[in-house]
């Protein structure tokens, strides 16, 4: 009887230890080159749509998994609508469980907005609004747009 349970306690602490290490061990991986273009390409897959490509180049998590990216592009049927340069995202991954996306801030060394997106019609709410706007969500020291130089 003492060895099952001596059994037992071995197999939920390796368990344990499994739990824990896999996902710093993951994590640690991605810090290296291959790993970042491995996780650069598939967030890219993720991003994008029939209607919108994402390029992302440079992806990088770290442990608390705020990421950054060397490179993003955007772009829909018309081309590439935005660009931007070094970004860092800092967000509570937890909030993915329930289905919500909690972005607290983006921080971009250089944005260029070449034009507005195109809207697609699945992107108008009832009311004809298409929604969005940066209103405060980058923080950026150059900000570059096709239609504004700040």
């Amino acid at each position: 009887m003492r060895f099952f349970e001596t059994l037992i306690a071995v197999f939920f602490g390796f368990l344990l230890l499994l739990a824990v290490a896999v996902p710093i061990l993951v994590i640690a991986i991605l810090q290296i080159p291959a790993g970042r273009t491995l996780v650069s390409s598939l967030a890219s897959d993720l991003a994008s749509s029939d209607s919108r490509t994402v390029t992302i180049r440079g992806l990088h998590l770290g442990f608390a998994l705020n990421a950054e990216a060397e490179h993003v592009s955007i772009a829909d049927a018309g081309g590439i609508w935005l660009d931007a340069d070094q970004i860092a995202l800092s967000w509570d991954p937890l909030k993915l469980l329930s289905g919500e996306l909690a972005i607290a801030r983006v921080f971009a060394k250089q944005v260029d907005l070449q034009r507005r997106p195109l809207v697609q019609p699945d992107a108008v709410s009832a009311t004809g609004e298409t929604g969005g706007g940066a209103g405060g969500f980058f923080h950026s020291p150059r900000y570059r747009s096709a239609e504004h130089r700040v």
